[in-house]
């Protein structure tokens, strides 16, 4: 239109000399603020950063960058950081620690008591192993962990162990707590049976008990249990 000529040629040319330009100087300067702004955020996060590190290097590198932004639209927050990284570095740094004195002789500690430990866990022990008598069926095993049970009782046993009509006879012991004295014990716990006859349940019982323990040649043994 502008070089056609006619009625609107000089308006056309005005625009083409003057307007254009101008707007593409505007969209580049408004480009480039929200550069800057973007730099200027970019900055005080490291400023604090190096703040909380006291890192001089690092600081010698964020005062260099916001040394141009001390003219412009964030000049005094700018003059502030720059001058409180100039003081930071201008001070003496933190001499470091002695190395802590080393006692040539330390106290030794006593070793940990884990007898208390280990007994517990041999009871526990003890009556998994007289769960499985009841699956073995076996009168002596049960004498051995319960050296003390009278006659009657270990004959009953003998007899329900012995019994072909019972085809299976289960007894698992459950120990809740168990509390250790020297040589003696206590322990308490559950013990579930299961008895089957001619493949009929005839009983599922849960049963509370209690059991009195003593260490004898080295090994736990029932003394009492009901």
């Amino acid at each position: 239109m502008a070089g056609a000529g006619g009625k609107h040629a000089d308006e056309a040319r005005q625009i083409a000399d003057m307007e254009i330009p101008k707007v593409l100087n505007d969209i580049d300067a408004r480009n480039r603020r929200d550069q800057q702004e973007k730099l200027w955020s970019q900055l005080v996060g490291e400023y604090k950063t190096v703040l909380e590190a006291n890192n001089r290097t690092a600081m010698q590198s964020v005062k260099d960058r916001l040394s141009p932004f001390q003219n412009g639209p964030h000049a005094p927050e700018a003059q502030q950081y720059v001058k409180r990284l100039e003081e930071l570095m201008k001070a003496e740094p933190p001499q470091p620690r002695p190395p802590a004195k080393v006692d040539p002789n330390p106290p030794t500690q006593p070793p940990a008591d884990s007898s208390g430990a280990s007994d517990e866990a041999n009871i526990r022990q003890l009556f998994d192993s007289l769960s499985k008598v009841f699956d073995s069926r076996s009168a002596s095993d049960l004498q051995n962990l319960w050296p003390q049970v009278d006659k009657s009782t270990l004959e009953a046993y003998r007899k329900s162990f012995q019994d072909k009509g019972l085809k299976s006879v289960a007894r698992k012991y459950a120990v809740s707590s168990v509390s250790v004295t020297g040589d003696s014990a206590k322990a308490t716990g559950v013990w579930t049976g299961v008895h089957f006859s001619n493949g009929r349940l005839l009983m599922n019982d849960q049963v509370k008990w209690s059991a009195n323990l003593r260490k004898m040649g080295g090994r736990w043994v029932i003394t009492k249990l009901e």
